[in-house]
């Protein structure tokens, strides 16, 4: 059986020390071969997965990450198969939105209303091409080495028809972090993914600028029913960190328990709080405006799930005359995790 190294080697990749786990994949460092860049691949193991997470959301979050193009959303640059593998690489970041919360404590809000804007922004785009992600929590919210949010992981993701006007059925499938579901998932009702995306993102806002969660978190039956009280009951902000209004009024319309009356996206981004710094409007605005736009789309690559094909797409990019060789033993040390100070999270 070939290893995970041997593999992505033969296809242009020196694969490094393990960033993180879960229950069906786990995540690697790597370099890409031909231009040195640091990378990340995740890995997934066909055997490991059931049947119905292989046949329903495996092919869902391969077909969405193709597609999807937004400076806020990861990027993928290639997938690879076996018979009992799925390689995704990806674009590198150094950490995630809950790390730099249990570093800080909370967000100040000037900080949080920049990645805010951008999460809401990448959160638009995917509303406009009739995705909604399903699984927004902070684990799931990137931030590169430029201060800029990456939104990750698509695998509860799912297509709605709402780009041809048409209202979608709504989900059965209750999925999702307890403490970042909205209400009518918990009472396992059916629900429109795109309100329950806005709940999420109403969760991910108050964890930020407050440091805890808005009504607990679990994984268990009892936090289901300690969640859902604690949803029913009038949301409260502590006296410290301290929130301005604008910023509390916007969180109670995010976690409005009524779906219907819950705040859309275009809402958002003329809300007094959004629109309280020029620069984090101004943002927000523009990706509108390109919204608007008609939009090319990405071509996809081909994938065959359980097949041999191996895809072979690479990003081709030119670092002038220095030696290649030269250029990996400089990024050598990210390959060795013991070695490694730096610390990134997918």
């Amino acid at each position: 059986m070939t290893s995970d190294s041997s593999y992505l080697r033969s296809i242009g990749y020196l694969l490094g020390g393990r960033i993180n786990s879960g229950s069906f994949s786990h995540i690697h460092h790597a370099i890409q071969v031909s231009n040195a860049d640091v990378v990340a691949v995740k890995v997934i193991d066909l055997k490991n997965i059931n049947i119905f997470f292989r046949t329903r959301f495996l092919p869902r979050e391969l077909m969405n990450i193709r597609t999807l193009d937004h400076p806020n959303i990861i990027q993928v640059r290639k997938i690879a198969e076996t018979d009992s593998k799925v390689y995704i690489i990806m674009d590198y970041a150094f950490t995630n939105l809950r790390i730099q919360i249990m570093k800080h404590c909370y967000i100040p809000e000037e900080q949080a209303r920049h990645w805010f804007c951008q999460l809401a922004s990448a959160l638009e785009y995917m509303h406009r091409r009739g995705v909604a992600h399903r699984d927004i929590k902070l684990e799931n919210i990137l931030i590169d080495q430029h201060n800029t949010i990456k939104l990750c992981d698509f695998g509860f993701s799912k297509m709605t028809d709402r780009r041809s006007g048409i209202l979608p059925e709504n989900s059965t499938t209750y999925c999702g972090s307890l403490g970042y579901c909205a209400p009518e998932i918990l009472r396992r009702t059916p629900y429109d993914p795109w309100k329950s995306d806005i709940w999420s993102l109403g969760v991910v806002l108050y964890r930020m600028v407050v440091g805890g969660m808005p009504f607990g978190e679990g994984n268990d039956l009892g936090s289901v029913k300690r969640i859902s009280i604690a949803q029913s009951r009038s949301l409260e902000f502590p006296t410290f960190p301290k929130t301005s209004v604008e910023c509390q009024e916007l969180i109670r319309r995010l976690l409005t328990v009524e779906s219907d009356r819950r705040i859309t996206l275009l809402d958002i981004s003329k809300s007094r709080w959004v629109n309280h710094a020029s620069l984090n409007s101004a943002y927000f605005r523009h990706q509108q405006q390109q919204l608007q736009k008609p939009s090319q789309p990405t071509p996809p690559t081909e994938v065959t799930l359980g097949g041999n094909d191996v895809i072979r797409s690479e990003i081709n990019a030119s670092h002038g005359e220095r030696s290649m060789i030269s250029r990996i033993r400089m990024r050598l040390p990210v390959l060795n995790p013991r070695k490694n100070k730096r610390k990134q999270m997918y």
